[in-house]
């Protein structure tokens, strides 16, 4: 299909069902993002691609710590999955944890305002298990060295011809301008 991108056949619907409903994935420490294929699918766009991804809420205030508000607070971050058994059962404190499903393609949120009983607070979101990430534009799927709004657009392409330069032994393109 082209450059990082598989095709997995399923011998039944249940089982692509478990595969795309299940995950996290991960391979080789990278976190995988799985979709069912559309016509309109690019393997060098991160654009459709959805995955589920654990956060973590740290110092949730001690109100908020109930399923409702743990999913009202991480639907602003993504579509709530699941609450982990430590966050369910009250077993741990320092941070609420939850799998969201995320839109790769969407600039992670660090934090979002959420409104509470008697005001407005910041809370801090922290993402698990996201190893290709730029720290200039805050998506998924390049580092900073080679990020499209850095090299106008020409990122993936870059990007690509590194990856297999470095297969190959060879040296990689560079650019001495910062991203962001």
């Amino acid at each position: 299909m082209g450059y990082d991108c598989f095709v997995c056949l399923f011998s039944s619907v249940e089982a692509r069902d478990a595969v795309l409903c299940g995950g996290p994935w991960f391979i080789g420490g990278n976190i995988v993002g799985l979709d069912r294929w559309t016509p309109s699918f690019s393997p060098a766009s991160m654009e459709g691609l959805s995955s589920p991804v654990w956060i973590r809420m740290p110092n949730l205030p001690l109100q908020y710590w109930d399923d409702c508000n743990i999913y009202r607070i991480a639907s602003r971050i993504g579509v709530p999955l699941w609450i982990d058994a430590q966050t369910g059962n009250s077993g741990r404190r320092e941070y609420a944890r939850v799998c969201v499903r995320m839109n790769l393609a969407n600039k992670l949120q660090s934090g979002v305002w959420v409104n509470g009983m008697n005001d407005r607070f910041y809370q801090k979101v922290e993402h698990e298990g996201i190893g290709l990430m730029c720290y200039g534009c805050g998506k998924v799927g390049h580092q900073k060295e080679f990020c499209p709004s850095r090299l106008g657009g020409q990122g993936d392409a870059v990007n690509r011809r590194n990856v297999d330069k470095r297969k190959q032994g060879g040296q990689v393109e560079s650019n001495s301008e910062s991203c962001g």
